[in-house]
């Protein structure tokens, strides 16, 4: 497989948001890192959205905001802009220091079927500014036919092929002009994956990955094997009458249990090696009937470290929650709700300093502020500002 690095700040782990008020919703796509505080899913025709933050300090009894500059990548509080298209894209997204210095940024482009055509990122790594561009070309059926990005090392163009079931079978990859990475991929008559071979030329590698279906077209096992090297398999899959209940690997499984249907739990484990310890890790996650979490188990061998109770009412909203550690109660939670359903405040029990969180709303019902609370002070705040498309 692929075992270069790709060294673009940006191009990373994003969340959506979705507005599940109304039958004409509007996903905006969020960056993890710095939007995880506030409530989703985000509402209405968004066009703007800045996002301030703040620690407080107290001078006597007297709070004072206290905004801080970055420090080698930490964001603590921090201060970011989103702009959306009309149809929700995130085209693009600025972050600013403590002084409005404008730091890291990302613009983007899209086609109307809404895929990415253009990207730009600006950053700073030790006081120098950086820069990389991605380039992406779609067919008139809107497939990825060619992907360039361009760095401060150099350039990488990708180029894909597919056949007339619209399978991409064919995958080439160039750095500076020179042709590095190549991936064919084959399938059969039902246009299900059956192997693909890959070949990297620094650090010489080939490998090929097969995977196999069972006779109702699931897939059961993916095996890989590299020239010269046993083969392993990167995955197994169990089905019972047509339902999946086990996925496992030679260090890892997922059970599933249902009852008339439905997904009641889950059990997955994983042992390893760590750094000085042996890891043999359980998780033991209970759903009731509407999906929702109830119960979640943490074992260390047979050892329970940690248990969490979640409680919902009957709109299906969660009001409580129990922590458990090693069988003795650590902490619990509870949460408030608005008449329109909005999480309001969200307290910590039994917790050192009490923590508690407390949410405001504007008239759509988007969140534009926090305020967090520590032994009865506030000390921190995070406050967001939105413009809409009319």
């Amino acid at each position: 497989m692929k075992n270069y690095l790709v060294p673009f700040l940006f191009f990373c782990i994003t969340v959506v948001a979705q507005n599940t008020a109304n039958k004409n919703t509007t996903s905006y796509k969020t960056n993890e890192r710095y939007d995880q505080f506030f409530p989703k899913p985000l509402r209405g025709k968004i066009k703007t959205m800045h996002t301030v933050g703040c620690w407080i300090e107290y001078q006597g009894d007297t709070p004072v905001a206290v905004y801080h500059l970055f420090h080698k990548n930490k964001i603590d509080p921090y201060t970011y802009t989103y702009h959306f298209d009309k149809r929700g894209n995130d085209i693009a997204f600025y972050t600013y220091d403590a002084l409005g210095n404008l730091m890291d940024w990302e613009i983007k482009t899209f086609n109307k079927a809404d895929s990415l055509t253009y990207r730009k990122i600006s950053y700073v790594i030790d006081s120098i500014r950086h820069s990389a561009e991605r380039f992406n070309l779609y067919n008139d059926k809107n497939l990825l036919v060619e992907r360039k990005d361009i760095d401060r090392y150099g350039s990488k163009v990708s180029l894909y092929f597919y056949n007339e079931a619209d399978n991409i079978i064919k995958e080439e990859d160039y750095y500076k002009d020179k042709l590095f990475y190549t991936a064919l991929y084959t399938y059969d008559a039902k246009g299900k994956l059956l192997e693909k071979k890959e070949k990297e030329k620094n650090p010489k590698k080939h490998s090929t990955t097969i995977y196999e279906y069972d006779t109702l077209g699931n897939l059961i096992c993916v095996t890989e094997k590299e020239k010269g090297e046993k083969s392993y398999i990167l995955t197994n899959r169990i089905y019972e009458n047509n339902t999946l209940i086990k996925e496992y690997d030679d260090h890892s499984y997922l059970l599933y249990t249902y009852k008339e249907g439905k997904l009641i739990e889950t059990e997955s484990y994983y042992t390893g090696i760590g750094i000085d310890y042996i890891i043999d890790r359980k998780v033991i996650t209970k759903y009731n009937e509407k999906g929702k979490i109830i119960k979640k188990l943490e074992y260390q061998g047979n050892i329970l470290e940690q248990e969490t109770n979640y409680f919902y009412d009957e709109n299906g909203k969660e009001i409580k929650g129990i922590l458990y550690k090693y069988e003795k109660e650590k902490s619990r939670w509870e949460n408030k709700y608005s008449p329109e359903g909005y999480l309001i405040e969200k307290a910590w029990k039994k917790e050192k300093g009490n923590p508690k969180s407390l949410y405001y709303y504007d008239a759509i019902g988007n969140c534009i502020k926090i305020e967090e609370y520590y032994k009865g002070k506030l000390t921190n705040i995070y406050e967001r500002t939105f413009t809409y498309y009319k």
